[in-house]
């Protein structure tokens, strides 16, 4: 609250935490989260949406999400969108998703140090996991 009144070029933050969206009442001040888990809980408090990094493969559900509860619906693609996000959080998120993109270009496969790509049996859990899920990452 302090950085916003002092400072008005700071217009919003991103909670990777989830201990400030549902807390911190700030006028002109965009609120988003960091995990689909939360997208539409802070939508429903007047946050702003989500800067996540599997946004990458969830954008399209993620939208459907936001565009649905501005025209003051729920949709039907919360809990698909919750459940994928699920998997991705059973790894480590980004060695997570750089495996999962690296199926369909290698160049995904390129990571820095300390980050890894996850070993075989955890991509193919991983990759079952969502086809279980009938998820289809976003074009």
């Amino acid at each position: 609250e302090k950085l916003a009144k002092n400072f008005p070029q700071i217009i919003g933050i991103k909670d990777s935490t989830a201990n400030l969206y549902d807390k911190i009442k700030i006028e002109n001040f965009s609120i988003f989260v960091g995990s689909e888990l939360r997208l539409l809980d802070n939508l429903k408090i007047g946050g702003a949406g989500i800067i996540s990094a599997t946004i990458n493969v969830t954008s399209s559900m993620a939208k459907n999400v936001y565009d649905s509860f501005k025209k003051g619906k729920v949709s039907e693609i919360n809990d698909q969108l919750i459940s994928v996000r699920k998997v991705f959080d059973k790894y480590n998120l980004i060695s997570g998703l750089h495996s999962y993109k690296a199926q369909e270009d290698p160049s995904y496969k390129n990571v820095i140090p300390p980050l890894k790509i996850l070993n075989n049996d955890d991509t193919k859990n991983l990759i079952m996991e969502l086809k279980k899920l009938k998820f289809k990452k976003a074009a």
